[in-house]
């Protein structure tokens, strides 16, 4: 019987992206590495009286299950999958009859996660011909990928959905002979979540650190709407024809820096903030400079020199380097309190990427937002100069742990030296720039040295100014041209708006002391064992009322950053479960009691900030 329409329509309900890949035949079975030499897919009956698949790859035969008994095989699979954990994620490679697949979700608990990888498309197609999978397909917490051309649909997916609270809590699962039909494919799955996995962690100790340094920063910058522009009024002001060069300050930034002036006019020259100095002490002025740090250190913004050039940069920002500058601010990213404000008053600011984590990924996105369609990259090494420890130009060393060390592809092929941090950004150019495709934008990696960007076209920066400097621009001019994003009725509302966090702020407070007590009372029925009684029901459907409350708060997501660090310290235990469910329960309700005190103490942390930092322009200080 074939099953091919049925499973189709299944497929078109929840996974639309599959659906349409399989009913154009959009892809190539002998598509380069993912040439799999399968010369034949068959079924064999098992013992039990099931199919299972037979796969027949360089004359070797493959039984994708027990001949004896599929059933039996599957029961003892499964007693080796651990599935009591809180956001259990299940990543696995291999669909196979579908089966196993069927059997997980049936074990696993709806709020779980199933993230599957088949790297033959074929075999896929051949399932959905021969086995009744509706059922399987048509559940909501299964995301399936297949062949190839999906992987970075599959990298796409767990940035999304991995993060600090489940990261601990994957069970990685590879289906029988999958590891030995597929090695080269293997290898891929493996480093595509190893690589995800180091992603998040460097994000939650980024975030972690910089959570109080964040609202400081936030409250001390916001002055500075005052006679500022965003990105918004930047939108497509250049010449579609005219490049924008991003310097970095990679070591291979003295082979080619004295060129920019020769690029000046002609393209309009981004650098990043710890390039500043280098280019100012060749005289070479940039157009703009960006900076993102929260922590960016004084001495890497042009140390030395006073710095005039328009500022791309965030409210979270260092706000020492803010207060230095000496030119006009624009704003490309606030925080999420100060964006939802601005929004409400009809004046937010689209800037809708991931910065990516550096000062050099962020100052490409701004670039594509404004509507460069060629962007050219010096100094972007990603990787130590041939003296393996120079890491960033005028020889500054930063010799850093050697578990942090990565060995990666230069621009000539050979294998460089690289730390894990750098490999991320490369990932992170590799992704963004295979994502811009489709609106025509063209990378030049004219670096010169350093890790081979994926998408870049790798040329000399003096054959990228000939080739693509022809034509003037006139950037002063564009500039005198531009009015002031906020008027001064704007920064009232904005003013306003801050108050009603304050008066949240109080709100949210009264809210966690209350809730603390609730969930002390918690703790006291676990231990009596009436955790789920009626009362204790009660109890703690008022904690989840709370936490809605909470959250709702327009200025919640400044005291969630606020309490990051010191909240992860609490909780890194709190999703690892025994066998004793009210022991669990127990253990849950005390550390949320040590969250909701933290919540209370940092509303009147977050209160004395702005209190102390936040300067009123009804008070008339602002020259507005």
């Amino acid at each position: 019987m074939n099953f091919y329409m049925e499973n189709m329509t299944a497929l078109k309900k929840k996974h639309l992206n599959i659906y349409d890949i399989l009913k154009n035949n959009s892809y190539d079975s002998k598509d380069g590495d993912y040439e799999l030499n399968i010369e034949n897919i068959s079924l064999i009956r098992s013992a039990d009286g099931y199919n299972i698949l037979n796969i027949t790859k360089s004359g070797e035969n493959y039984r994708m299950n027990s001949i004896y008994s599929l059933e039996y095989e599957t029961k003892r699979w499964l007693e080796n999958i651990k599935s009591h954990q809180i956001n259990k994620v299940f990543i696995l490679m291999g669909f196979g009859n579908g089966y196993y697949v069927e059997k997980l979700l049936e074990h696993v608990k709806n709020d779980d996660i199933v993230i599957l990888y088949e790297p033959n498309i074929e075999i896929f197609k051949f399932v959905l011909e021969n086995f009744e999978l509706e059922k399987v397909l048509l559940r909501n917490n299964l995301h399936i990928f297949i062949g190839n051309n999906m992987l970075d649909d599959l990298r796409n997916l767990l940035q999304r959905l991995i993060y600090i609270n489940n990261i601990s809590s994957q069970s990685i699962i590879i289906l029988p002979q999958y590891a030995r039909l597929f090695p080269k494919e293997l290898d891929v799955f493996y480093t595509t979540i190893r690589d995800n996995n180091q992603r998040v962690m460097m994000g939650e100790r980024t975030n972690a650190s910089f959570g109080k340094v964040i609202v400081n920063n936030t409250f001390s910058n916001i002055q500075f709407l005052d006679e500022c522009n965003t990105i918004n009024d930047y939108s497509n002001v250049f010449p579609k024809d005219v490049p924008a060069i991003i310097v970095s300050a990679g070591p291979s930034l003295a082979k080619n820096i004295e060129l920019l002036n020769i690029a000046k006019g002609k393209a309009v020259i981004f650098s990043v903030d710890r390039a500043l100095e280098q280019l100012y002490s060749e005289d070479i002025l940039p157009d703009y400079t960006v900076t993102i740090d929260p922590k960016k250190p004084l001495d890497f913004f042009g140390k030395g020199y006073s710095v005039e050039v328009p500022l791309f940069t965030c409210l979270e920002s260092n706000s020492n380097i803010l207060k230095v500058h000496k030119g006009k601010k624009i704003f490309f990213k606030v925080s999420p309190f100060i964006d939802d404000i601005l929004y409400k008053i009809g004046k937010g600011i689209f800037y809708n990427w991931n910065t990516g984590g550096s000062v050099a990924t962020a100052a490409f996105t701004i670039c594509v937002q404004m509507g460069f369609k060629k962007i050219i990259l010096v100094g972007q090494d990603l990787a130590y100069a041939e003296d393996g420890k120079t890491s960033h130009v005028g020889n500054n060393a930063n010799v850093i742990d050697s578990y942090k060390e990565k060995w990666v592809e230069g621009i000539n092929g050979d294998k460089i030296k690289s730390r894990l941090d750098w490999f991320e950004y490369l990932n992170w150019f590799g992704d963004c720039i295979e994502s811009c495709k489709d609106i025509g934008l063209e990378v030049i990696d004219a670096t010169e040295g350093g890790a081979k960007i994926r998408g870049t076209q790798i040329m000399k920066l003096s054959e990228a100014i000939e080739k693509f400097c022809n034509k003037e621009v006139f950037v002063d001019k564009i500039e005198k041209k531009m009015k002031h994003s906020y008027v001064k009725k704007d920064l009232l509302r904005i003013e306003k708006q801050i108050d009603k966090g304050l008066l949240e702020l109080e709100l949210i407070k009264n809210k966690a002391i209350t809730t603390s007590v609730l969930c002390e009372k918690m703790v006291k029925k676990c231990q009596r064992k009436t955790a789920e009684d009626k009362t204790g029901k009660l109890l703690t459907e008022r904690i989840m009322k709370a936490n809605e409350y909470m959250a709702h708060k327009l200025i919640f997501p400044l005291v969630d950053s606020y309490i990051t660090q010191e909240a992860q310290l609490i909780m890194k235990d709190v999703f690892h479960l025994t066998d004793d469910k009210d022991q669990d329960m127990e253990i849950s309700f005390t550390y949320s009691k040590k969250i909701y005190q933290l919540i209370e103490k940092a509303t009147d942390d977050i209160n004395k900030i702005i209190c102390e930092n936040f300067k009123r322009w009804s008070e008339g200080d602002q020259n507005i």
